[in-house]
């Protein structure tokens, strides 16, 4: 985990988080089945649960069409390069485990607010059956949008760049032709002389 950047780490404990709901759900239909799982979901001590299932859903829209047309907009600037291979175990080691320990964790302590012992194994079943695929996932879209999000500076460059550079305006010269006549005229008589006219 060294590796990881403040800001980086940041963005993904932040992506674990709302990436536990969505998972929390798909435990809960693997559980129950479709047509209970919701509606377990929604009441009693699960009542706060839609809230927070739509706010995780539209922040991950939200977040996924800005990545897809950031990473479209590098491409279309910088062209395609070769993104680096490294971050991704790390990167699903973490989501992985800020998943799983927000699920334990939510499980425990609904069991213990209606004063029910956990499912120790149950929990644990539907963590790993749910939430390390959907880490897994995740961590292989975000290590193939990470690259291209990385360019996202440099492509701002240059298209400031290329909306800032001057045009310069050809200028195109044109040559005009010398009269023949002043070739003719002999050297000093060019003028016209002045003074009373020569009788001869």
């Amino acid at each position: 985990m060294s590796r990881f950047s403040t800001g980086r780490l940041f963005a993904t404990l932040v992506l674990g988080v709302l990436l536990e709901p969505l998972g929390h759900a798909a435990a809960y239909v693997l559980r129950y089945g479709p047509s209970q799982a919701w509606q377990i979901q929604s009441q009693g001590g699960h009542a706060y649960f839609p809230r927070i299932f739509s706010l995780s859903v539209g922040s991950l829209l939200v977040a996924a069409v800005l990545a897809i047309l950031t990473v479209i907009s590098v491409r279309q600037i910088l062209g395609h390069r070769p993104m680096p291979a490294a971050g991704l175990r790390e990167t699903f080691v973490l989501l992985a485990l800020t998943q799983c320990a927000m699920f334990v964790g939510k499980e425990t302590m609904e069991a213990l607010a209606i004063q029910a012992t956990p499912d120790a194994i149950s929990i644990g079943l539907l963590a790993v059956c749910v939430q390390l695929p959907l880490a897994g996932l995740a961590a292989c879209v975000v290590h193939w949008m990470r690259g291209y999000l990385a360019l996202a500076p440099e492509a701002v460059r240059v298209l400031l760049a290329i909306r800032l550079a001057p045009t310069v305006s050809a200028r195109v010269l044109r040559s005009y032709p010398v009269p023949s006549r002043l070739a003719q005229v002999p050297a000093g008589r060019w003028y016209r002389r002045r003074g009373p006219p020569r009788f001869s």
